[in-house]
């Protein structure tokens, strides 16, 4: 069972919350609607007379070849495999300190819980399988639309949706907004995830994550589309000269029958069908000036922005509105302790325990001004050239997070460890390991921060 510090770092992870109870979820939806959209799509290339008589075996060669693919058990393999191989590199490069405390085993050692194994091996794994198992549905249907639009399709350039009668092809728009929400939100729990706790970052330190979701939905979902424009233009070319003829030579007749001899025009003029015949004709040759060269209707392009958007943007809002909160909840207890791990200086507030300094001289003091809000560090300007290597030792992984971040972000070196004897044991190890300086919890289980000072002192 997991303990209640890790219990709570497995209920702050919103990376893990938006990915199994968002966007898992929406994936397995997606499997009933978005694919039977597809295939009413698919049906009506035929429905609609869009494809001859003749390229009819072809089109069903092309829908049977999609269907093998789809159904392919090489591929599923294929991509289980992948998903695992993915996993075992994730373990071997990801680093120590990033690692969320509910995967951690013992008091968060290097190795991993039970917990950290289940989602390692199980859950992680099957959320991998399904996002690329829905990115080869994705490069099937873009790869059976390329191989429609390479058939003699009969478009019609007067069509009242502009593209030749193509406007069905882009409902898949919609038939996709499942997915791209669930794109949108795997990236907001990220995103959330890192502004909650990282307090130096802001709204626009994530505007490129935030295009980057809006261009991958475009490249996945639109992009497909686009191999029709040939067509489409071929087809608006040729309606052109077409019906711009025929509208040429009935406007001509036109004139010469009312604008020559206008003498002939009395009140009668007013029942001839000849002018709206004409108006209709009109019309028609309209439509053909303003076919658009891709069957993507605005409304739906623009539907599908704003979903692409609308999970990331309220995770990004929500955790800023909780990032004062997550702040307040620092412990009073912490220690910003001083300039090299010999020299500790520990402050608490809370307990009433006067600054505690070794014997040794404290060259730097660091400063830590307490408010209601929550905590500010100021960081002196350290006199070494290379970046300064930060310890800090918090049982709250969130709390060792948000400081390491922060350090990051100020151009430090940052090394967390969630229990004291986990930080003595590296010291003790790694002889070579001279933080500059020491972050240190006072009120820690275990071996608490005065315990460790002392261990620390001559």
């Amino acid at each position: 069972m997991l303990e209640e510090n890790k219990l709570g770092s497995l209920i702050g992870d919103l990376t893990v919350l938006s990915r199994y109870l968002i966007v898992v979820p929406l994936f397995i939806l997606a499997e009933l609607g978005t694919i039977f959209r597809l295939g009413q799509i698919a049906r009506h290339f035929v429905d609609a007379g869009i494809i001859t008589a003749l390229d009819r075996p072809r089109f069903e060669g092309i829908v049977a070849q999609a269907r093998r693919l789809l159904d392919s058990v090489t591929v599923e393999v294929l991509v289980v495999a992948l998903a695992y191989l993915a996993m075992i590199i994730l373990i071997r490069v990801f680093p120590d300190q990033d690692i969320p405390l509910w995967h951690k085993a013992g008091d968060g050692g290097r190795g991993y819980s039970w917990a950290g194994w289940w989602h390692a091996l199980v859950s992680a794994p099957v959320a991998l399988v399904l996002l690329l198992g829905w990115l080869w549905r994705i490069l099937i249907w873009g790869l059976f639309l390329f191989r429609v639009s390479r058939l003699d399709l009969q478009l019609v350039p007067a069509h009242p949706d502009l593209v030749g009668g193509l406007q069905f092809v882009g409902l898949s728009l919609r038939a996709f907004s499942l997915l791209s929400f669930a794109i949108s939100a795997s990236a907001a729990g990220g995103v959330a995830q890192r502004v909650l706790y990282h307090w130096a970052a802001s709204f626009f330190s994530f505007i490129y994550v935030i295009a980057a979701v809006v261009i991958l939905s475009l490249v996945l979902f639109v992009a497909p589309l686009l191999v029709f424009g040939g067509k489409l233009v071929e087809a608006r070319r040729r309606g052109i000269l077409d019906y711009g003829g025929l509208a040429e030579a009935v406007g001509s007749q036109l004139e010469q029958k009312w604008l020559d001899d206008r003498k002939n025009v009395d009140e009668g003029a007013l029942d001839v069908p000849h002018f709206s015949a004409t108006t209709d004709l009109y019309q028609v040759v309209s439509n053909v000036y303003q076919m658009k060269p891709f069957p993507i209707d605005t409304q739906d392009l623009i539907a599908l922005i704003v979903v692409s958007l609308a999970a990331v943007l309220a995770g990004t809002c929500f955790s800023r509105f909780r990032l004062t909160k997550s702040l307040s909840d620092l412990d009073e207890g912490d220690v910003l302790a001083g300039c090299r791990p010999t020299s500790l200086l520990i402050l608490d507030q809370r307990s009433n325990i006067q600054p505690f300094k070794s014997s040794l001289d404290f060259p730097q003091r660091q400063r830590v001004n307490q408010y209601r809000s929550g905590v500010t560090f100021r960081f002196p300007t350290l006199m070494s050239k290379t970046k300064p290597t930060i310890a800090i030792v918090d049982d709250d992984a969130s709390v060792c997070r948000a400081i390491s971040r922060l350090l990051r972000s100020l151009g430090m070196n940052a090394d967390t460890f969630t229990s004291g004897h986990e930080f003595i044991k590296h010291i003790q190890t790694m002889p070579s390991f001279r933080p500059d300086c020491v972050v240190l919890d006072v009120q820690m289980p275990g071996m608490n921060g005065l315990e460790v000072q002392e261990l620390l002192s001559p």
